[in-house]
C-alpha cells in the first residue's frame, strides 16, 4: 500500500477481469553505430531529457488513487506486448520480473537506469487521442461549481484546487436495477442478479451510487421550493390586506353615492328635460317647414317648373339623408363640471345652445315621405324624358329630310346642344337618363321602319303608314300589293325607289350618331357637376336612393354604351328593312344587264359599308342579300351564256370568217387581262342615277369600217376563226368584266368560266365526231381550216 494510510476502502473493491496473454515483446538492440540520425526526440532537446536530469532520482509521488479516475482511463488497446518498451509502464517495472519487496527499516533501493530508446513525439498521438476524451471531461468537471452551475468564464483558465470526489454516474449501475418490474421476488430477475458475481458484489455500491444521485438532486431543488413557498404566503398576506382596502372603499363609494351623487343627478336629469322641451319645439317648427317645403315642390311640378322642382325635392332629401345626432350612453355619461359662480358674474347669461338638426326618418309621421319624393322625381323624369323625345325626333325627322349634299351640320348641333342641355340636366338630377335613352330607343326603330314605309307606294287599306309608324312587327313588303307591285316596277324607278331608301336609312343612322355625341358629351358635363354638388365628406345613408335606377347605371359610360347600342340597333333594323325591300325582286335582278345589276350592287353595297363604319360592327342582314343576289345573278348570267355558246355550235356552217379589227381587240383584252384591268372594262356609274357601262369594246368608226383579217393573231401566232369561236371570244369577254367589276365573285366567276369552256368544247367534240357540222354546211369532210384552228 502507499503511504496514504488515512484512505481506506469502505467496500471491496470492485473485481476485474483477467488481463489477456500478452506475448512475448520485441526488443531491439540500440547500436549507435548503425542507427541512421533521424528528427530530435521530446527527451533529447529538452532540459529534463536524458542529458539534463535524472527521471529516477527524485522522489516518487504516492498515494495516488485511480478511482478518480474516470473508467476507463488506458484504453484496452495499449500494451507492451504490442507497443515494446515505448510504454511508461515498462519505464518503471518489468514487466517479466517480480522484484521483491522493500525492507521496512530500510530505505528504497536504488533504481539502476534503464536502458530507454528515443521517443519521438508522434509516438504519443494514439495515447493522446484515447486520453483526450476523458482529460477534458475531467476538466469540465472541476469548473463546475458546487450546485452544478457551471462557472466557466472566457478569461484564461486557472487550475482549481481538487474539489470534493466526483459521484459515480448511473451508467455503472446495470440496467436491470433501473426496469419497471424490477422484483428480487422474480426468479428471472433474481437469477439475472445473483447468477453474476460482479453484480451481486457491486449491490452495496450501486445502492449507494443511486442514493448518492438522488440526495445531489434534492439539494439542487431544495433552494428554489421553500423559495415558492415562501412567496406563496407573502401572497397569501398581501391578498388579505387587499380585500380588506376594498371593503373600506366600498363602504366610502356607498355614503358618497347616498349623499352627493344622487341629489346631483336629480339636477342634471332636470336640466336634461328643459334642453329636450327646446329641442322639441325646435323640431316641431321644422316639421312645419317641412309640410310647406312638400306643398311647394307639388304646385312647381304641376305648373312645369322642373327645375325649382328639383331643387325643392332635393332639399328636403337631404334634411332625410341628415346624420342621426349621437345620443350620449347612460352608462358613459359623466356629470358636467361646475365652475365656482362669481358675484361680478351673476347678471351674465350663457348663450343659448344651439339646437340640433332634426332628422326627419326618424319622425314616424314621415315614414311615406321617401315614396312621395320618389313619385315626384318619377313624375317629373317621365316628363323630362317625354320632351327629350319629342327634341330629338323633330331633330332626327329634320336630319332624313334633308340632303346629302346641305352642309350646316356644325350649327345644327350647337342649336341641339342648346335645346339639349337644360332637358339632360334635369334627367341627371333625376337620374333618369338612362330611363329617357330607353324611350328614345322605342321611336328612334319606329322611324327606322317609317323612312321605309313612307317611301313605299300606299294601297287602298295601307292607313296606318300614313303617320309614318309601322305596328308591331310588320313589315313594308308584307302589307296586300306591295310585293307585287315593286315586282311589277321598271328597274329604273326601282332604282329611284332604293336610292331614296338608302339616302333617307343613312340620313337616320348619321343623324343618330351625331345626337349621340351630343348627349353623351352633356352628360358628361353635368354628370361631374351634379357629383360635386352632392358630394358630402360623410354620406351615410339610411334610405335606398329617390330613383329607382342607380348611381352606376346612369355614368357617363353607361349612357355612352346605350347609345352605342341604340345606333347599333338602328343601322341592323335599316339593313333588314332595306333587304326585304332589295329581296322582294330577286327573279327580276337575275334578269338584269350586267350594268344595271352592278349600279344596284354598288348603292347597296356601299349602303351597307357606310353603317357598318358608323355603328363599327359587321351588319350581316342586307350583306348577306345583296351577295345572295349577285350569285343568283351570275348563275343566271351563266346559264344564259352556256345556252349561246351552244345555240352557236348548233347554226354553225363551219366556214372561215373574218377577224374584225373589234374582234381582235376583244382578243388582246382577254391576253391582257392576265396582267392587268384594261379600262374598257370598267363600268362607270353616275351618283344618283342608273348606272350605264361605257361604250362596248367595237373600236372607234376608222377602226370599224377598217378591212377585217383574215385569221386571228394571239401573241405571236394566227389562227383561222369561224363566226361561232368569235361570238364566244365576245362572249368570254363578259365573264371577264364581271371579274373585274365584281371582285367578290371573282371565285365563283372563274369556276363558272372553266365551265363555259367546257361546256363549248364538248359541244363542238360532238357535233363534229358525230357528222352533225357536215350535215349543216354540207361538206365532204372537215380539215382543220373549217374548225379555226
Amino acid at each position: 500500500m502507499s503511504d496514504d494510510g488515512s484512505l481506506t476502502v469502505s467496500r471491496p473493491a470492485s473485481p476485474v477481469s483477467a488481463l489477456p496473454a500478452t506475448a512475448k515483446p520485441y526488443r531491439f538492440t540500440w547500436d549507435p553505430a548503425n542507427r541512421r540520425p533521424g528528427p530530435e526526440s521530446v527527451s533529447g532537446t529538452t532540459t529534463d531529457g536524458r542529458g539534463g536530469g535524472d527521471y529516477f532520482s527524485a522522489q516518487p509521488r504516492l498515494a495516488l488513487n485511480t478511482a478518480d479516475l474516470g473508467h476507463p482511463v488506458l484504453p484496452d488497446q495499449w500494451s507492451s506486448s504490442k507497443h515494446g518498451f515505448h510504454a511508461i509502464s515498462t519505464v518503471l517495472n518489468h514487466p517479466h520480473k517480480r522484484q521483491a519487496p522493500p525492507k521496512a527499516h530500510s530505505a528504497l533501493p536504488a533504481v539502476v537506469p534503464a536502458d530507454l530508446p528515443r521517443v519521438r513525439r508522434k509516438d504519443f498521438d494514439s495515447y493522446l487521442r484515447a486520453v483526450g476524451p476523458e482529460w477534458d471531461r475531467f476538466q469540465q468537471s472541476i469548473e463546475l461549481g458546487r450546485d452544478g452551475v457551471a462557472q466557466i468564464g472566457d478569461e484564461e483558465r486557472v487550475i482549481a484546487l481538487p474539489g470534493p470526489k466526483a459521484v459515480p454516474p448511473l451508467s455503472t449501475v446495470p440496467d436491470v436495477f433501473f426496469q419497471q418490474s424490477f422484483n428480487l421476488a422474480d426468479p428471472r430477475t433474481f437469477n439475472a442478479v445473483t447468477d453474476q458475481s460482479t453484480t451481486l458484489d457491486k449491490f452495496s455500491h450501486y445502492a449507494d451510487t443511486v442514493e448518492q444521485h438522488l440526495v445531489l438532486e434534492i439539494s439542487r431543488r431544495s433552494t428554489s421550493f421553500f423559495a415558492a413557498l415562501t412567496n406563496l404566503h407573502d401572497l397569501h398576506a398581501e391578498s388579505a390586506h387587499c380585500l380588506s382596502r376594498i371593503a373600506a372603499l366600498r363602504t366610502l363609494l356607498t355614503d358618497l353615492d347616498n349623499n352627493s351623487a344622487r341629489r346631483g343627478l336629480a339636477l342634471i336629469r332636470r336640466q336634461r328635460r328643459a334642453q329636450h322641451l327646446v329641442h322639441l319645439a325646435h323640431a316641431v317648427r321644422a316639421v312645419a317647414g317641412v309640410v310647406d317645403m312638400g306643398r311647394v315642390a307639388r304646385s312647381l311640378v304641376a305648373a312645369g317648373q322642373w327645375g325649382p322642382a328639383l331643387g325643392v325635392i332635393e332639399e328636403m332629401q337631404r334634411m332625410w339623408d341628415a346624420p342621426a345626432v349621437e345620443q350620449p350612453k347612460a352608462t358613459a355619461a359623466r356629470l358636467e363640471a361646475l365652475t365656482e359662480e362669481q358675484e361680478d358674474d351673476e347678471d351674465a347669461q350663457p348663450p343659448p345652445a344651439k339646437p340640433p338638426a332634426i332628422q326627419i326618418s326618424m319622425l314616424r309621421a314621415y315614414a311615406e315621405l321617401p315614396e312621395h319624393l320618389r313619385a315626384l322625381t318619377m313624375e317629373i323624369a317621365a316628363a323630362l324624358s317625354s320632351e327629350l323625345v319629342a327634341v330629338l325626333r323633330v331633330d332626327l325627322l329634320e336630319r332624313i329630310a334633308r340632303t346629302r349634299t346641305v352642309d350646316g351640320k356644325g350649327e345644327v348641333d350647337v342649336g341641339l346642344r342648346d335645346r339639349l342641355r337644360p332637358l339632360i340636366q334635369g334627367l341627371v338630377r333625376t337620374r333618369g337618363v338612362k330611363e329617357g335613352m330607353l324611350s328614345w330607343r322605342e321611336v328612334v326603330l319606329a322611324e327606322v321602319r317609317a323612312v321605309v314605309s313612307l317611301r313605299l307606294p300606299v294601297g287602298d287599306t295601307d292607313t296606318q303608314a300614313t303617320n309614318g309608324h309601322v305596328q308591331g312587327d310588320e313589315t313594308p313588303t308584307s302589307r296586300p300589293g306591295i310585293t307585287a307591285h315593286l315586282k311589277g316596277m321598271q328597274h329604273a324607278d326601282f332604282m329611284l325607289l332604293l336610292q331614296g331608301i338608302y339616302a333617307g336609312l343613312l340620313n337616320c343612322v348619321e343623324g343618330l350618331q351625331a345626337q349621340s355625341h351630343v348627349i353623351v358629351e352633356i352628360v358628361e358635363v353635368e354628370a361631374d357637376a351634379y357629383a360635386k354638388k352632392t358630394a358630402r365628406p360623410t354620406a351615410t345613408p339610411t334610405q335606398p336612393p329617390i330613383s329607382t335606377s342607380s348611381s352606376a347605371a346612369a355614368s357617363p359610360s353607361a349612357i355612352r354604351d346605350e347609345l352605342a347600342d341604340i345606333l347599333s340597333s338602328a343601322a341592323e333594323l335599316a339593313n333588314t328593312q332595306a333587304a326585304k325591300v332589295l329581296s322582294a325582286r330577286v327573279d327580276e335582278h337575275a334578269a338584269l344587264a350586267l350594268p344595271d345589276f352592278l349600279a344596284l350592287f354598288n348603292d347597296s353595297w356601299t349602303f351597307v359599308v357606310a353603317c357598318e363604319v358608323l355603328c363599327r360592327r359587321m351588319i350581316v342582314g342586307l350583306r348577306g342579300v345583296v351577295v345572295s343576289q349577285a350569285k343568283v345573278f351570275l348563275q343566271a348570267f351563266h346559264q344564259a351564256r352556256i345556252s349561246r355558246s351552244a345555240k352557236l355550235v348548233e347554226d354553225e356552217q363551219w366556214n372561215p370568217a373574218e377577224v374584225s379589227p373589234a374582234l381582235q381587240h376583244i382578243t388582246d383584252m382577254l391576253i391582257d387581262s392576265a396582267m392587268r384591268d384594261a379600262p374598257e372594262l370598267l363600268i362607270k356609274s353616275e351618283p344618283g342615277s342608273v348606272t350605264t357601262a361605257s361604250a362596248p369594246p367595237g373600236g372607234n368608226g376608222s377602226s370599224a369600217s377598217a378591212p377585217g383579217a383574215k385569221h386571228l393573231r394571239i401573241e405571236e401566232r394566227t389562227y383561222f376563226a369561224v363566226s361561232a369561236t368569235a361570238e364566244v371570244l365576245v362572249l368570254l369577254l363578259d365573264y371577264v368584266r364581271l371579274v373585274v367589276n365584281l371582285t367578290m365573285l371573282t371565285t365563283d366567276t372563274m369556276s363558272r368560266v372553266i365551265e363555259f369552256l367546257k361546256a363549248f368544247n364538248s359541244r363542238t367534240c360532238q357535233v363534229v365526231l358525230g357528222a352533225g357540222a357536215m350535215r349543216s354546211a354540207g361538206l365532204k369532210n372537215i380539215t382543220a381550216k373549217h374548225l379555226g384552228g
